[in-house]
């Protein structure tokens, strides 16, 4: 039907009056108008489909009334208008595309921030209802993405997102704010909330974090037919984030090592990381690595050796210096990367070492982020290195230029500069790191605290209890000597939070953390008591950095000496179990013993052997004679163990830094205290002690008292098993072979 037929029909109902049919098509108009108004549509598409409706009835006015100059004007407004629509929606459509590229991790420019600045600058009154919904869901993920935690929740509260969206999206919350029992049961609901409308993405990170609560429950069968069912629904619904897939076959690979398969799961672990990489496909610059640290993680899982762990990271190191496809900026940073790998397993350093000798890399690093973290890396990795060669020296030299000319704090203020106010977690990082800065080049504690104390305030805000919990525990270590109950109260504070969270597989390194602390501040059953429930959680210590790895060897260490004070503190227990009459004198007479026979009593219950590694000071006094204080000392792990010191008040028996043992660190103050007493101070020195510097009675006593206390030990952690494995894993240098004078310290 054409235009001129629509006019023949309404002269048929109105009569040829121009007039009359004009206000007959108005009247038809104006209810579809007042219907519009009231429909949930943006204000954009309201106001342009009322133009168009405007545009229409003065079209039709002006070929009523032959006004050919009204014609044109109508008729361009009413083209333009109606073009407006979809160029409008598509414009909008591409902004919202826009937004989830920045807003993807599997993306090599995936930038969470940008992506937030990118949702602000949209005009929501420009969206259709689908579109704003997206924006909304967005929105919300990037708040969490982002740990602005407390604005998701409320953002939440709106009724019309789709259920099991919005049940994922609190269970998120909830396990962050350390909440088990509220993720559990959002995690529940969400499920139970599944239905055609879910976005199928939604679906399957339901179904993965069902499988890792199975894991956490100590369920990993069923976790493992979960993981399968995950990855075939996520082929059949066409997910393909790489984020998530590496995601599900990283913990789908791992627990193939605990379903009891007779080979530990390893040809069925290799073939999962087979079946990811073609899930993967195409392969791009950042999977590359993705799946090389997907390998790596594996074979610490499985125990696999350090040469075929260096054979693995060679390769990778060759594919990065000839990837065609990495910038100069990208591969500076990769190579930084693997140089600290090479640092956390023992491997060799010797490829990253050649790339970063002989000129200067970072002129090609322009991003600060990148260059901050590869000279973090790059300082991780030559701390690691004993070498003499004069190319690695002026290496490190210009490493810590960088961070002692300030340099690296400009980076730091950069990157806090372009941080918006919600961008929690990586606004809490960067204090962190000036906290780190502050002792790293001035010994700043009291500003390192202040750097923490305020990372602390802004991740609780936001709801990020387990973030904060971490740094509780850091600001612990920074206060244990200069403002001990600050420490006392962080870690009071941070294990009553991690009593709620029952058997996360994440939790045993806290708990270590916090008994090491316990241990500094003389805390002795406190110290025991975490490490009993860091006992609870099996991580392999291959998982963990090297710095991390002696912290849980010290901690391993201080538990198992105040299990040896609380037992010589009890000598009707231990008294029974003598068999020797040098024995029982022994015990009967302490503490008042030697101070060597106690050292070596002492060394040998933490699991030296013939001889034991100890510090002596000597003392003359006012007749001639010479006067020698004994101690323990392990060095690889930086502490002081000595039955002769002790707190006022407390029992005999005290752990210490090596450098704040009482005897050596503040010569000065010991001289007058010792001058007071009729006694000269001379020097300290380091010791190799055995049972041949005892006499007959004291060696006899002490290989006496040490049964009995194996005895008494027995079936308590840390064994004496417990804490040379440990040892052995932390503080015994098994490097790769094969790069000469480079070697682990």
């Amino acid at each position: 039907m054409g235009f001129q037929d629509i006019l023949a029909a309404i002269d048929i109902i109105t009569g040829p009056d121009p007039a009359l049919s004009i206000l007959a098509v108005s009247i038809v108009v104006a209810p579809a108008l007042l219907c519009l108004c009231k429909q949930a549509l943006a204000r954009f598409y309201k106001a342009d489909i009322f133009v168009v409706a405007l545009a229409f009835v003065a079209l039709f006015a002006s070929v009523r009334l032959s006004l050919l100059w009204l014609t044109g004007v109508a008729s361009v407004f009413l083209a333009v208008c109606l073009l407006a629509l979809p160029a409008n929606y598509f414009w909008c459509a591409q902004r919202l595309d826009d937004i989830v590229g920045k807003a993807d991790p599997s993306l090599p420019d995936c930038d969470y921030v940008a992506a937030f600045r990118l949702m602000n600058s949209v005009d929501r009154d420009r969206l259709s209802r689908r579109q704003l919904a997206c924006l909304d869901k967005d929105r919300i993920f990037c708040n969490i993405y982002l740990g602005n935690n407390g604005v998701a929740k409320r953002m939440l509260e709106d009724e019309n997102l789709e259920p099991a969206f919005r049940h994922f999206a609190l269970h998120i919350i909830a396990d962050s704010a350390c909440d088990r029992a509220g993720s559990q049961a959002e995690l529940e609901s969400a499920l139970a909330e599944i239905s055609d409308k879910t976005d199928p993405f939604i679906k399957v990170q339901l179904w993965h974090n069902r499988a890792v609560g199975y894991i956490v429950n100590g369920q990993f069968k069923v976790a493992d037919d979960e993981f399968k069912k995950t990855y075939r629904e996520a082929k059949r619904l066409g997910v393909r984030n790489k984020s998530f897939l590496l995601l599900l076959f990283e913990n789908a690979t791992l627990n193939k090592t605990k379903i009891g398969l007779p080979d530990g799961g390893i040809e069925e672990g290799w073939g999962l990381i087979e079946e990811c990489e073609k899930a993967l496909a195409p392969i791009g610059p950042n999977d590359f690595g993705q799946l090389f640290n997907l390998r790596l993680l594996f074979m610490r899982q499985i125990g696999a050796s350090i040469e075929d762990r260096n054979k693995l990271y060679l390769a990778e190191v060759e594919s990065t210096l000839s990837n065609a496809s990495l910038s100069e900026q990208q591969r500076v940073v990769a190579m930084a990367s693997l140089g600290r790998i090479a640092w956390a397993d023992g491997l060799d350093p010797a490829p990253v070492l050649n790339f970063f000798e002989g000129c200067d890399r970072f002129l090609c690093v322009s991003d600060p982020d990148a260059r901050y973290y590869a000279h973090m890396n790059l300082r991780a990795m030559l701390s690691g290195l004993a070498v003499d060669d004069r190319s690695l020296n002026t290496l490190a030299e210009s490493v810590m230029r960088y961070f002692k000319d300030g340099d690296a704090e400009h980076d730091l203020d950069v990157m806090e500069d372009g941080l918006p106010p919600e961008a929690i977690l990586r606004r809490s990082q960067v204090l962190r790191e000036r906290a780190a800065l502050a002792l790293m080049v001035g010994e700043n504690v009291e500003r390192a605290v202040s750097y923490t104390d305020e990372a602390i305030g802004l991740l609780e805000g936001s709801l990020q209890v387990m973030a904060a919990l971490e740094c509780r525990w850091q600001l612990a270590r920074l206060t244990l000597y200069d403002k001990p109950e600050v420490a006392k109260m962080q870690l009071s504070i941070a294990e009553e939070r991690l009593a709620t969270l029952n058997k996360q597989p994440s939790l045993g390194y806290p708990y270590l953390e916090m008994s090491l602390c316990y241990a500094l501040l003389g805390m002795r059953a406190e110290c025991r008591g975490a490490y009993e429930r860091a006992a609870g959680f099996e991580t392999p210590m291959s998982h963990y950095a090297p710095g991390i790895r002696i912290n849980i060897t010290a901690a391993a260490f201080c538990a198992r000496f105040y299990m040896l004070t609380e037992m010589l503190g009890n000598p009707e227990e231990v008294c029974p179990l003598l068999k020797t009459r040098e024995g029982r004198a022994w015990l009967s007479r302490y503490p008042k013993v030697s101070s060597l026979s106690k050292t070596l009593l002492c060394g040998k219950f933490l699991g030296y052997g013939d001889v034991v590694p100890a510090m002596t000071r000597l003392f003359l006094d006012e007749a001639g004679k010479l006067y020698a204080e004994t101690w323990l000392v392990v060095q690889e792990i930086g502490l002081a163990f000595d039955l002769d010191s002790r707190k006022p008040g407390e029992e005999y028996g005290l752990v210490v830094e090596i450098q704040r043992h009482p005897l050596v660190a503040d010569d000065d103050a010991l001289a007058r205290v010792a001058v007071q007493h009729g006694y000269t101070v001379l020097g300290a020195r380091l010791d190799l002690c055995n049972e041949d510097l005892l006499g007959v009675d004291d060696a006899a006593a002490v290989f006496d008292v040490l049964d009995a206390l194996g005895i008494l030990a027995e079936g308590r952690v840390p064994t004496l098993e417990d804490i040379m494995k440990s040892y052995l894993e932390s503080c015994v240098d098994v490097p790769a072979g094969g790069w000469g004078t480079f070697a682990e310290r």
